[in-house]
């Protein structure tokens, strides 16, 4: 299993969606597909999608969603085979790479199917790692 996808789900927050798909496309091994839910009640995060240059690998749904989970839900649903990465809009890698390493560890690994990677954010002003 090699193939890595990515949800990002966004809702009005134009910058922050911009931050990610940065994110995603300085990876030096591009996912799969980066689906973009777009569940905003605004035109600006389509319209940059639709009116700036986007990889062949990003795809977009702009549409109202239920929230969060409806909002994931809906990405996961497009997506046939391989890991699945939920990347909230604002959300961003650690570095270049690591597509690269799960890449690498997925075929290293063939029967793993789920795995959870560390989470660095800040809580009450500290940096911490969930």
């Amino acid at each position: 299993m090699s193939a890595i996808s990515i949800v990002t789900i966004c809702f009005n927050d134009l910058t922050a969606l911009q931050k990610t798909c940065a994110s995603v496309d300085m990876q030096t091994n591009s996912p799969e597909v980066h689906w973009i839910i777009n569940g905003s009640n605004t035109p600006y995060i389509q319209q940059w999608l639709e009116n700036t240059s986007q990889p062949n690998y990003r795809k977009c749904i702009n549409e109202p969603d239920k929230g969060i989970a409806d909002a994931f839900n809906k990405g996961i649903q497009l997506i046939n085979d391989g890991f699945i990465h939920l990347l909230n809009a604002g959300d961003v890698y650690v570095h270049e790479n690591v597509l690269l390493e799960l890449h690498q560890f997925s075929l290293a690994n063939s029967a793993i199917h789920w795995i959870s990677g560390k989470i660095k954010l800040k809580r009450g002003g500290r940096w911490v790692t969930v």
